[in-house]
């Protein structure tokens, strides 16, 4: 209902690809609005679900096994499928996200994610055929390791997955009188509608506890749930320690113990982080300003134009000069001269949002002595030369 000095929230959805519907805020009013506009999105939930029920019913009409495992495959490739591109938006996602400051929560709201999709029909056409390559089969689905290095890319990045399962308090879809065929099978529907209701949490319950979150499951009314995230960012702990430095950018695991357990207590904190170089935060940095526009100027930098030349090849060359006072720079005294060092990091998109690669221009400062105290009123310049194609961009 309310956003406490200093929280933003943005409403992202993916359908078929990843979609901003609101940058960041902290008008509650701006998120309700959002939320608003995505109560028809439904994802393709539904024709999933109608297909998914088609099939299960071919597989228990059949007599042939082949044509049963025909029905579990062809629906576990198209799932497949859309789960690698829901896994590319949020990997997507949490990459743009890697760059902003600060403890980030991301509340994923969904119908469930399958561990492994079409698990429950092969379930179904083991059951149906007591053939256990069904099962085997299966296991050539399972996208488990991805969910692994999901959360370990959320980690990385500093994002805790405060996941939701929309579905509510599940019950069995297949039991309906509609479907004769599989209630002729006494003890099969439930079997099966067991397997595909932990395939679809285990997964949100699983990234959630990999990155420090909570998820909610099970329950019709979320309320209490949503009040719990929130005490999350109330109340919370932070340990800073030491660690080795000598392979920056490694992916490091985390173990948190209480020496003395109170009886209710439990911790919850991510498993890991990644130590990440100077260089690769500055990159982070860059990616959030292109996705939302974030940035932070405590150099106060200030860029020119100068005059833009043709090429006559398709491209310009556009010279940029960037300036900023000298008195934010730390120059560290030597025999005769203060020295500083400088690391200019750029890139440009266009209007369709393609990025140029990270540039870099180391840049070295060595003031006289007896200059120093004039320099540090002036400001420093350097002037980068940029080849780009026609239109606007940002850089």
């Amino acid at each position: 209902e309310t956003l406490r000095p200093g929280d933003e929230v943005m409403v992202a959805s993916f359908d078929r690809s990843l979609h901003i519907r609101h940058p960041f805020t902290s008008d509650p009013d701006r998120v309700f609005s959002a939320l608003s506009d995505l109560e028809g999105n439904t994802g393709y939930a539904l024709e999933r679900e109608m297909e998914r029920m088609e099939k299960i019913k071919t597989i228990y009409e059949t007599n042939s096994l082949h044509s049963a495992l025909f029905q579990a495959t062809s629906f576990a490739d198209v799932t497949r499928d859309d789960m690698s591109q829901s896994l590319n938006g949020l990997r997507e996602l949490l990459d743009s996200l890697a760059g902003l400051p600060g403890r980030k929560m991301l509340i994923h709201v969904s119908d469930g994610i399958p561990s492994v999709p079409g698990q429950d029909l092969f379930q179904a056409v083991q059951q149906r055929f007591v053939d256990q390559s069904a099962l085997s089969e299966a296991m050539a689905y399972d996208l488990s390791q991805r969910y692994v290095e999901l959360a370990a890319l959320a980690n990385s990045n500093r994002v805790s997955f405060y996941t939701i399962d929309a579905s509510g308090l599940r019950t069995g879809s297949g039991m309906g009188a509609e479907n004769p065929a599989i209630n002729n099978v006494q003890g099969v529907s439930s079997a099966v509608e067991m397997v595909r209701t932990s395939n679809l949490q285990d997964t949100l319950i699983d990234m959630a506890d990999r990155t420090g979150g909570q998820a909610i499951f099970n329950t019709n009314d979320v309320a209490d749930g949503l009040k719990r995230f929130a005490r999350d960012f109330e109340n919370f702990y932070s340990l800073g320690y030491r660690a080795p430095t000598l392979d920056r950018g490694r992916y490091h695991r985390i173990e948190v113990q209480l020496k003395e357990r109170p009886k209710g207590w439990r911790i919850r904190h991510r498993e890991g982080y990644r130590d990440k170089s100077i260089g690769m935060q500055i990159e982070d940095a860059v990616a959030s300003y292109f996705v939302h526009g974030y940035t932070t100027n405590p150099l106060e930098a200030a860029i020119d134009l100068g005059p833009q030349i043709d090429n006559e090849d398709g491209t310009w060359q556009v010279p940029i000069r960037v300036r900023f006072p000298m008195s934010k720079i730390t120059l560290l005294p030597r025999p005769g001269f203060h020295q500083g060092q400088v690391r200019l990091y750029f890139a440009a998109s266009d209007e369709a949002g393609a990025q140029s690669p990270l540039g870099e221009m180391p840049m070295e400062l060595r003031i006289p002595d007896e200059s120093l105290e004039m320099a540090r009123q002036d400001e420093v310049a350097r002037i980068i030369d940029l080849t780009m194609k026609p239109g606007p961009h940002r850089l």
